[in-house]
């Protein structure tokens, strides 16, 4: 059987782990620049904070409340993220890390399920501190459903056994709950008068592909137990890399934006050379707060005249597209970079009219090789180019983060006996 496993209120949970006295208190988790809700424990969902809601709207509620409110501290996630799923892999070689707080897992469950079920989930709170809940089923979509109804649980725990039982489960879940149906199809869906999971599956075959696809199809399958989606254990290359940023204060300037392009240029540049990557394709995007009077959104893409993962070259790019989407009088409020279409580095096409191309080639790739030897070993604000944002300070705003409790010397939590 396949088995999703999912931390509950993942970020919150994080938290409480080094501070006991947040258990059963209203805690929310903030983005980057403390912007919206991204966690919310379960005393908070009971008050009526939604997720994605920008904290402003909200600050009235978190004071009348006494709601306790931290900064994102990704670095800790991760590194507890880690813990929780090295200790899946002691359970089963076929694991498939979803997300930061998921995982597929495939079991060879027999009469005991549940007590093998009930270990694995007292093991990861008993060394991580994390609670999380156990969804299995015969297919990846039914082990979505079994772990949601698996959190209504006190056991966090729920496991699909009998189809009939199923059949009757199916007649209260909505279409638009299923995982891989969006919002549209799911609109066309209730145009068509169907409503439920169980609705969806007493649907013919060919009525299901001649209205929308074959993933939908595919979706269709597992839900009546047929593996479409099997677990993939290897790691899936990236087809593209994104760096963006929320700014604390307004831009209004194109030099000033220009430097945070160009900066977001060269980071987005070191994580595809990491991977070992070349892109054909590079994409700018900016735009203001949205919450605000005068918005404007601008996003642009353009092909490079051959595959590159030369630094100069899309930092310099990426000043090109800014000037094409730039309008003046516009408050500034995100920005950022992606590159696209990567292939494979040794993917390289020699262009046709160089001057010894070969010697040209290598003189560059030692030069880059350069810059990724200083970043890695010295830090990245030990190298920049001319046109990037030399002061370096377009770190987000955290004022709630919590301490590096596993990364940084100076914070590890102290313990008095």
């Amino acid at each position: 059987m396949i088995g999703l496993i999912d931390c509950n209120n993942f970020y919150v949970s994080c938290e409480r782990i080094f501070n006991p006295s947040l258990k059963d208190k209203p805690v929310i988790v903030l983005s980057n620049n403390d912007g919206c809700v991204i966690s919310r424990s379960g005393e908070a969902k009971k008050i009526g904070i939604q997720m994605g809601i920008p904290v402003f709207k909200i600050r009235d509620l978190i004071h009348k409340n006494k709601i306790f409110v931290f900064s994102s501290n990704f670095t800790l996630y991760s590194n507890i993220s880690r813990r929780v799923m090295h200790i899946l892999k002691t359970y089963s070689e076929k694991i498939e890390i979803y997300s930061i707080d998921e995982a597929f897992i495939e079991l060879r469950l027999h009469k005991s399920s549940y007590k093998e079920c009930k270990n694995i989930l007292n093991i990861i709170e008993k060394f991580t501190g994390i609670p999380v809940s156990i969804g299995m089923a015969q297919t990846k979509t039914l082990a979505k459903i079994a772990v949601s109804l698996a959190k209504k649980r006190k056991d966090n725990i729920f496991i699909f056994n009998e189809y009939s039982n199923m059949l009757n489960l199916f007649k209260n879940i909505d279409i638009f709950d299923i995982w891989g149906i969006g919002k549209r199809y799911a609109k066309s869906f209730y145009k068509n008068g169907i409503y439920t999971v169980f609705h969806l599956i007493h649907l013919n075959e060919s009525w299901i592909l001649s209205n929308f696809n074959i993933n939908v199809l595919k979706t269709y399958m597992e839900l009546k137990g047929v593996v479409c989606y099997p677990i993939e254990t290897y790691k899936k290359p990236k087809k593209s890399i994104t760096v963006s940023r929320s700014f604390v204060n307004p831009i209004l300037s194109f030099d000033i934006l220009e430097k945070y392009i160009n900066d977001f240029a060269f980071l987005c540049s070191y994580k595809m050379r990491l991977e070992k990557k070349r892109s054909q394709s590079m994409s700018v995007f900016i735009q203001t707060n949205f919450y605000h009077d005068n918005t404007y959104s601008g996003f642009t893409s353009e092909k490079f005249l051959r595959s590159t993962d030369n630094y100069i070259e899309i930092v310099k790019k990426s000043t090109l597209l800014l000037v094409k989407i730039f309008k003046k009088n516009f408050k500034y409020k995100k920005a950022g970079v992606i590159l696209n279409e990567l292939n494979n580095f040794d993917s390289y096409q020699i262009p046709l009219f160089a001057d010894k191309p070969q010697d040209k080639i290598i003189s560059k790739e030692s030069l880059m090789c350069s810059i990724d030897y200083i970043i890695s070993n010295f830090g990245y604000s030990k190298i920049k180019l001319a046109s990037q944002n030399l002061g370096y300070n377009w770190r987000t705003n955290k004022k709630h983060i919590s301490p590096m409790y596993l990364s940084e010397w100076n914070e590890i939590l102290d313990v008095k006996i």
